[in-house]
């Protein structure tokens, strides 16, 4: 009679190998020619053995390897059924090598081992229940690898890249341009900006407050307000925060900013601003890369707003 340990021992042993193998990936793509890569079981005490000549007798274990090394992965136990990975070397986004496998894609991730079985029995209610319950567990097993699959692509997290700046910037726009005798024409001298954080790269994509300065003296510049021929003046933004979606096909994220303009000890404008930035399936097929996109396409569409707004008071 197969044991219900057994039939979950096939499951979780390459769910949480995938775990274990992708996060460290992202985590590592810049620190040098070698990652960490890990192997977990439920119920731990398998045997792990890689066609690159490492070898465990007992999970948990974790091995230190090339990053550019391609290797066969079998993991087994005594009463269960082997599972066997090809594991590949890719490109991250971040221009780094990361392992890549197959353990969560499509197809049945495991069944447990029938020592027992044997040919010619006569199958009986028992072993016709054993069979329906097997199916049952195959089509569960089949569904969560699909989630799996979709999560990827609809998810935010894992090999998370920061925004750019350049993304962030508004160009010159009809409208939103400073001409001489304009409130703050080329008088921009301070541009500081708080509240932003850096990107973790086994997290989501963040905003830090270099990139969002860099991107605002941008805009400031082409909007004609950067400069020293009038009075100075100093622009200050702290990013009060930044609405993310956990995942979706199409991801909008709102950001919300208290822009500070200051004259002398005068302020001249002080003001919130918000805005969405919206990036779809079109445009980025990977959940992380749609959310770097709507993060940036959020910011841009802040500044516009902060320039909108700062020159409706300026005239």
């Amino acid at each position: 009679m197969i044991s219900k340990n057994s039939a979950r021992f096939g499951v979780r042993l390459l769910m949480l190998a995938g775990v274990a193998m992708s996060l460290p990936a992202c985590a590592t793509v810049t620190r040098g020619s070698s990652q960490q890569f890990s192997v977990q079981s439920t119920p731990p005490g398998a045997q792990v053995s890689t066609s690159n000549g490492f070898e465990c007798q007992a999970t948990p274990c974790t091995f230190r390897m090339s990053r550019k090394d391609a290797f066969r992965i079998t993991v087994s136990k005594d009463g269960y059924v082997a599972q066997t990975h090809d594991i590949t070397s890719s490109v991250s986004g971040a221009g780094g090598t990361a392992m890549a496998g197959n353990i969560l894609i499509g197809g049945i991730i495991g069944d447990p081992a029938h020592p027992g079985r044997r040919s010619g029995r006569s199958p009986g209610p028992r072993r016709d229940a054993a069979r329906r319950s097997r199916s049952r567990r195959r089509i569960m097993i089949r569904r969560l690898a699909a989630a799996a699959a979709l999560g990827a692509l609809m998810g935010v997290a894992a090999c998370a890249s920061p925004s750019n700046p350049a993304l962030m910037t508004l160009p010159a726009t009809s409208g939103l341009t400073a001409a001489p005798g304009d409130l703050g024409y080329r008088s921009v001298t301070t541009v500081t900006v708080s509240g932003g954080q850096n990107t973790n790269p086994m997290w989501t994509s963040e905003v830090s407050n270099a990139d969002f300065k860099t991107a605002l003296e941008g805009s400031l510049t082409a909007a004609g307000y950067m400069g020293t021929e009038g009075q100075p003046m100093t622009v200050s933004a702290s990013l009060i925060d930044l609405k993310q979606p956990m995942a979706g096909f199409d991801m909008s994220v709102t950001s919300q900013v208290r822009y500070t303009v200051m004259r002398a000890d005068r302020s001249v404008f002080d003001e919130t601003v918000a805005a969405t930035g919206t990036a779809t399936m079109g445009q980025a097929f990977m959940g992380v890369e749609r959310l770097r996109m709507a993060n940036e396409a959020s910011i841009r569409e802040n500044i516009k707003e902060f320039l909108t707004r700062f020159r409706a008071r300026a005239r």
